[in-house]
């Protein structure tokens, strides 16, 4: 109830029946055909997601912005994502933020941080950390939004406007990497998501994430 209870409202108003529900919050492991594509983007997003949001976390607390101003700073950018990313993005603000704040001012790396939180199933070696990882969450983010919008039959501009807005809503320098990736590789990743590639193997194809996931 405490975690999930807003999600689940909105989800609800949203006209998701139960099963699929609960298991966008992985919560049942239904086998349904119809949920399964649902559940590989579930399983695939938390991680990607909190990264991205440790980052931009702690870019802020780099810049000695308070808890309140980091708080707003990603409400305004979980908004901005679309179902289920939204959600996911709310869900890691509100269920962890004071803990990652406190991981961060501790040092630990965005990976690290988010394999203690139990939404990354491993714990990548830091090296180059700030350019690897970075990079990799962020591709998984734009395509994980652009996926979204091809499942919805979005044109190839209206993916574009929507992504040069959330990409507009990260600090530095993640907002560089998302409007380069747009930028440079949207209509590929277009391409494979039609091909029903997921995130990180597409990411992995980008050579922007170290290793494919199967």
């Amino acid at each position: 109830m405490n975690a999930y209870l807003p999600q689940i409202i909105a989800w609800i108003q949203n006209d998701e029946p139960p099963a699929t529900l609960c298991v966008q919050l992985s919560l049942c492991s239904s086998k349904k055909s119809e949920v399964a594509p649902i559940r590989r983007t579930v399983e695939q997003t938390p991680c990607a997601i909190c990264e991205l949001v440790v980052q931009v976390v702690e870019s802020y607390v780099a810049n000695n912005a308070t808890d309140q101003q980091i708080e707003a700073k990603l409400d305004a950018l979980c908004a901005k994502l679309p179902s289920p990313y939204s959600g996911q993005c709310a869900l890691i603000v509100n269920s962890y933020l004071p803990q990652i704040i406190s991981y961060i001012q501790n040092n630990e790396s965005p990976a690290t941080v988010c394999a203690q939180l139990s939404l990354c199933s491993s714990k990548p070696a830091p090296v180059k950390r700030e350019v690897e990882q970075s990079i990799c969450a962020v591709c998984e983010l734009v395509v994980q939004v652009a996926e979204n919008y091809v499942e919805n039959n979005a044109t190839l501009a209206q993916i574009e406007a929507k992504l040069d807005s959330v990409c507009g809503d990260l600090p530095t320098p993640y907002n560089g990497e998302c409007t380069l990736i747009v930028n440079s590789y949207l209509p590929q990743i277009v391409t494979w998501l039609q091909n029903d590639e997921p995130p990180a193997t597409v990411c992995g194809q980008l050579s922007l994430c170290t290793s494919k996931k199967s």
